[in-house]
């Protein structure tokens, strides 16, 4: 059985599924696509990116909740999906610091992961997403919800920013917080723990164990 993440693992446990012969291997992402150029985005100051569907799950009203009591000007937050599931007139996207993009092709996303000072996450629950990854292999800092897999990819807050969901104040102190040298910073690190983990070399490597040692079992019980 493979899980990808000790937390994946943990729910799945909780489940009922077996502990013998279950394994965790991380996602692994490719490197950047060098081809796009960075995206233009509108706006001044520091740029919040947002990626994803417009429901319950990833969390946008939570986001846009927090922007909400931020009392700085110098932000703008960038929406790249649409509403699919829910109503999106549930959410307050009056702000005149939220601009709205639509989906994008999977192509030029990493454009505007290059482009963004940080990606937010403010998902109320996750498997492992690959948004973090793309971001991490960016350079572009990480704030996610300390939930599911994400406190595990970010290395526990030390390869990106997290914040409880029982505590959504934190997500507006953390924004009024922010600042451009940290960020960047903090992207650094995110890359290093990308390049140290999440690759699909690494991936690809830990796939090739398992597969040996399930046939090894396999021999075993002749």
């Amino acid at each position: 059985i493979l899980s990808l993440s000790e937390a994946g693992k943990r729910a799945a446990l909780a489940y009922g599924l077996p502990s013998e012969g279950h394994i965790t291997i991380p996602q692994g992402v490719a490197p950047a696509d060098a081809s796009p150029p960075p995206k233009e985005m509108e706006g001044d100051g520091l740029k919040l990116l947002f990626v994803g569907r417009f429901d319950r799950q990833k969390g946008l009203d939570i986001l846009l909740s927090a922007l909400k009591r931020v009392r700085r000007t110098d932000v703008t937050l960038h929406l790249v999906g649409e509403a699919e599931y829910d109503d999106e007139s549930r959410l307050d996207l009056s702000d005149p610091r939220v601009w709205r993009h639509g989906w994008v092709l999977h192509m030029e996303l990493d454009g505007w992961l290059a482009a963004a000072d940080a990606l937010i996450v403010p998902s109320r629950w996750e498997g492992a997403p690959l948004v973090v990854l793309e971001a991490m292999r960016n350079r572009t800092a990480v704030i996610a919800s300390s939930q599911s897999a994400m406190p595990e990819m970010l290395d526990q807050g030390a390869a990106g920013m997290l914040f409880p969901l029982d505590k959504p104040d934190q997500l507006t102190t953390i924004i009024e917080s922010l600042e451009p040298e940290a960020l960047t910073a903090l992207g650094d690190v995110g890359f290093a723990r990308y390049q140290g983990n999440y690759t699909l070399k690494h991936a690809g490597a830990a796939l090739d164990a398992a597969y040996e040692m399930a046939l090894a079992r396999r021999r075993e019980r002749g």
